[in-house]
């Protein structure tokens, strides 16, 4: 697939290699230290969660919100013909690349909407990372975005 990309896939590239950085750090820094002290979150915000530490929180975070964006990036930005994985998508007139980038905006919007509902809201980080998921699907179905990853047969 190698032609030219429009400007806004470049745009979704971008947010998709800052998810997975910001993804992979901050999954991280809750896996080292679980009690959340590198980012300076009390364990107490878990009180009546599942978790009673920030470890399993910190896994997840580094794999769905670090790993699988940063490998979506990459999918995205290289374009391999992958038959195998193209069957697995569900968007059969599409990439797979760009399926996969729904679920990473998809993802991010759960993981924001668990996340408040189980600590509370109240930090700008939140609002920032709720409008990157935002974003992350608005440039996912930017039409010039779905004509580039149009399916050629």
């Amino acid at each position: 697939m190698n032609r030219k990309k429009p400007w806004p896939v470049y745009v979704l590239l971008l947010l998709l290699i800052f998810l997975g950085i910001s993804g992979v750090g901050g999954g991280i820094a809750l896996i080292v230290k679980p009690d959340g002290s590198i980012m300076q979150m009390p364990v107490s915000v878990l009180k009546g969660s599942l978790f009673t530490d920030f470890l399993i929180p910190g896994i997840i975070l580094f794999l769905i919100l670090g790993i699988f964006p940063l490998l979506t990036f990459l999918i995205m930005m290289i374009e391999p013909d992958w038959k195998r994985m193209q069957s697995l998508s569900i968007y059969q007139d599409r990439y797979v690349g760009w399926m996969l980038s729904l679920f990473a905006g998809f993802g991010l919007i759960i993981w924001m909407n668990i996340e408040i509902a189980i600590i509370g809201f109240g930090a700008i980080i939140q609002v920032i990372y709720s409008i990157l998921g935002l974003l992350l699907l608005i440039f996912t179905l930017i039409p010039s975005v779905m004509k580039h990853y149009e399916r050629r047969t």
